[in-house]
């Protein structure tokens, strides 16, 4: 039978699923969401839709690495620790929302994307420009919006793969007589024993490197999510819950492995929020609350933790309100405000808390959009203030106040062209100031980092038996006392002020299908990132961990029968780890393929993705990168903190996804 039609993105690229979409049943074509104008992406905003991306064992990480500008670090095999950077910045750096609760406000933490999964999202939506004035934020990478499905419908799926992974999920939800219910639960565990090149601590030196297991390398995670509903457009209320349990064993990097370190985490978030039409506008209220709490154990002291333990938890709360309408004729009034107040207390297994801090912060932001010339036009002027300030130092604070100014322009046959310019702040998170996790070790003396940043594209697309989407964007960031990670003799990763630096780049992506026959995808990025201070050991030297070339393709064709054929390239360019710019990580193209098919009647997909199909391990690097020698040696293909990557990788996978009943799809 022939497969089901595949959405594209909505946005810059579309995207196909390693097997044929799962469209929910009564889904709107067109849902206009925050960010999204005319049922369009708005300027600088990409939507991916998760049907038409996720293969098997995929979590929220491999969906937004598809976006052009995005590249995701992670700690390791499946399901490891994830991290997503936008245009060369740190994961700190992009701000992370679920429904529009925010899970890092100003960049308090680095977002595990790992621990949030899949299970009842119905698209990811990625904003790299300026975000509006509602999303109160200011953040030097971006945003990313986790969005929960919206219509009736319900499908669970499972998957088994390599080095004895095995993930389920299920979800669904729909209305009931007092309003409506979604739930979502996503469970994974992996051994995480796969063979990679171990280069015995001496990277230019590979007559003793040898293939080794990866041990203590198994993780468990189980992961779930509620909301609830009530009332209607006119007045609505929501209550939303998402938790998760995770318990790891820590491996350690390339060269120095750990023997017997654990972490355990167990995070909470919920909110409740009311949203309703006030006049000619809206307003939205929201309270939510979070917490994390992290017990990591090195029996072996080798973290060098005092008595070989710890537990650390990571607490917040805050409160928003924002609202939109018209204030006169052409011109709109967009604006929030928030507060919060997050701490951090680390205690030991005596009872001792040698650590206890909080801190404040509170922000506002308004913009004016003005629609001329018929709407084909719209000039968006704004200003975003943030504060922050510690509990017992309240007259240590820290703020700014960032003007800035968007530009629209739509001139017809579905062209959108954009130009904006927008300050940006950050100040450093708890777990960069006082952080232990093995890996990752924090540093007080931070100072808040602070940018500017500019783009520019157009996006096009169109089309009927044959789809094609297009989207071109130049960027630009200039940042003081940038915030990053830099890597010790011994691969630990420290929380640094860089200085100043200045990155900019170009992103372009492209879809092209035909007939959901045959397509093509593609997402390029190029980066030069720079460091611009009065170090002159660093000046004009790039930034660490930014590689200056990402791409992604993928190939697929449907030839009928139910059966759905793909391939997929990506390819990350050496990156340096140090701020002199002298080790770099090898370049890595990682290639993969997929296949599925749909039984009669399209409730059953099964479906085969293979990651690193060419069981990549190795990539050469310059033995001497400080000499005249230029001979080329392998060196082992790590990602983030030294981590080694899997080799060949297969998962299996089953989804079911039983009709949905008329009534309740309405």
């Amino acid at each position: 039978m022939p497969l089901p039609p595949v959405r594209p993105w909505i946005g810059a690229v579309a995207l196909s699923w390693g097997g044929p979409a799962v469209v929910r049943a009564a889904e709107p074509e067109e849902v206009v969401v925050e960010g999204v104008v005319d049922g369009e992406p708005a300027a600088g905003t990409v939507e991916v839709g998760i049907s038409a991306v996720a293969r098997p064992g995929d979590g929220v990480e491999d969906v937004i690495a598809t976006v052009p500008g995005a590249v995701v670090r992670r700690l390791g095999g499946l399901g490891a620790f994830a991290g997503v950077s936008l245009r060369g910045t740190g994961f700190r750096q992009t701000l992370v929302r679920l429904d529009g609760v925010p899970l890092n406000p100003d960049g308090v933490e680095g977002v595990d994307l790992s621990q949030w999964p899949l299970a009842g999202l119905a698209s990811i939506a990625v904003t790299r420009g300026r975000p509006a004035a509602t999303v109160g934020a200011a953040p030097v990478g971006g945003v990313v919006d986790l969005r929960t499905a919206e219509v009736a419908y319900a499908e669970a799926n499972a998957a088994i793969g390599a080095f004895g992974t095995a993930r389920g999920a299920a979800s669904g939800g729909g209305p009931t007589g007092w309003g409506d219910v979604l739930v979502g639960v996503d469970a994974l565990a992996t051994a995480g024993r796969f063979p990679y090149v171990d280069d015995g601590g001496t990277l230019y030196v590979p007559e003793d490197d040898e293939v080794v297991p990866r041990v203590r390398n198994a993780r468990q995670q189980v992961a779930g999510m509620a909301r609830v509903r009530v009332g209607s457009d006119a007045a609505r209320g929501t209550a939303l819950l998402s938790a998760a349990e995770r318990i790891e064993d820590l491996p350690g990097p390339i060269g120095a492995p750990l023997r017997d370190a654990s972490l355990r985490t167990s995070r909470w978030l919920g909110s409740v929020s009311g949203s309703g039409r006030v006049g000619a506008g809206r307003m939205t209220g929201q309270l939510w609350g979070r917490v994390r709490a992290e017990r990591l154990a090195d029996g072996a002291d080798q973290l060098g933790l005092i008595a070989g333990a710890q537990r650390d938890r990571f607490g917040a709360v805050g409160v928003s309100l924002s609202g939109e309408g018209a204030l006169h004729g052409m011109v709109q009034l967009r604006g929030s405000v928030d507060a919060r107040r997050e701490d951090v207390v680390r205690r030991l297994p005596d009872g001792e808390v040698p650590l206890r801090r909080a801190r404040w912060g509170a922000g506002a932001a308004v913009d004016l959009p003005v629609s001329l010339a018929g709407g084909r036009a719209v000039i968006t002027p704004g200003v975003d203030g943030r504060v922050l300030a510690a509990e017992d130092a309240p007259e240590d604070v820290v703020g700014a106040v960032l003007p800035g100014l968007v530009v629209e322009g739509r001139p017809g046959g579905g062209v959108l062209l954009w130009a904006s310019g927008t300050g940006a702040f950050r100040p450093p998170d708890l777990t960069e100031l006082y952080g232990n996790r093995g890996a990752l070790q924090g540093n007080p003396d931070l100072r808040p980092e602070r940018a500017w940043k500019v783009e520019g594209g157009v996006r096009a697309g169109g089309g009927a038996d044959t789809v094609w989407r297009i989207e071109a964007v130049g960027f630009a960031t200039w940042a003081r006392d940038a915030l990053g990670w830099i890597q010790n003799t011994q691969r630990t990763l420290i929380a640094v002020n860089f200085g100043q630096t200045r990155t900019a780049g170009v992103e372009a992506g492209a879809h092209l299908a035909w007939r959901d026959r045959v397509g093509v995808d593609v997402s390029l990025g190029w980066m030069d990132a720079v460091q611009t201070g009065d170090d002159v050991t660093r000046r004009g030297r790039p930034v660490p961990f930014v590689p200056a070339w990402r791409a992604w393709s993928r190939a697929w064709v449907a030839p009928g029968w139910g059966v759905r054929l793909g391939v997929d390239v990506d390819h990350t360019a050496a990156a340096f780890v140090d701020p002199q710019g002298v080790t770099t990580q090898p370049p890595r193209t990682l290639l993969g393929g997929f296949a599925a098919w749909t039984a009669p009647g399209g409730v059953w997909i099964l479906s085969i993705d293979l990651r690193n199909l060419l069981d990549a391990r190795t990539a050469p690097v310059d033995r001497d990168p400080l000499g005249p020698d230029d001979t080329r040696v392998p060196a082992p293909l790590t990602d983030f903190v030294g981590y080694p990557l899997p080799g060949r990788t297969w998962l299996v996978g089953v989804r079911f996804t039983p009709p949905v009943r008329q009534e309740d799809a309405r």
